[in-house]
C-alpha cells in the first residue's frame, strides 16, 4: 500500500477493491459511514507494501514500507473526516484505487479525488 495524501484527502493505493464492494454500496455516503465500518473497510482494503524510491528529474520520492496493520490504521486515521456533501463510497474506491502512471509526472487524480476533497472541507466545519 502506498500512502499518498493530495488535498487534505487521504489516497490509499492499492491494488484492488473488488473484495469490499460486496460488503458497502458504492452508493452509500461517506457521511453515513460509522468508525467501526471505517475499521472493517481499512482492513479489507489495504496490504502490506515495501519501500519504494522513485529518481525523478531533480528530487526523489520515498514511500515508507508499511505492514499490513500499519497500511491499515492509516487508513482509519485518514478517514477521520467529517464529511459533508453528497460523496459517496463509490466516489472514495474510485480515488483510492487511482494511482499515477508516473510518480514523476504531475498528471490530474480522477474527479472523484477532487468530490472528495470538496466533501472534506465541506464537513470541516460540522
Amino acid at each position: 500500500m502506498k500512502y499518498i495524501s493530495l488535498a487534505s484527502v487521504p489516497l490509499f493505493a492499492f491494488g484492488t477493491l473488488l473484495t469490499i464492494g460486496c460488503t458497502v454500496s458504492d452508493s452509500k455516503p461517506l457521511a453515513d459511514i460509522d468508525s467501526d465500518l471505517w475499521a472493517k473497510i481499512c482492513d479489507k482494503a489495504t496490504d502490506a507494501n515495501d519501500a519504494e524510491t522513485y529518481e525523478c528529474d531533480g528530487f526523489t520520492i520515498e514511500i515508507e514500507a508499511r505492514t499490513a496493520d500499519q497500511a491499515a490504521a492509516d487508513c482509519v486515521t485518514g478517514s477521520d473526516i467529517t464529511w459533508g456533501g453528497d460523496c459517496t463510497f463509490g466516489d472514495w474506491v474510485e480515488c483510492n484505487d487511482w494511482e499515477p502512471a508516473d510518480y514523476c509526472v504531475a498528471e490530474d487524480p480522477p474527479a472523484a479525488c477532487t468530490r472528495l476533497a470538496e466533501c472534506a472541507t465541506a464537513g470541516a466545519g460540522a
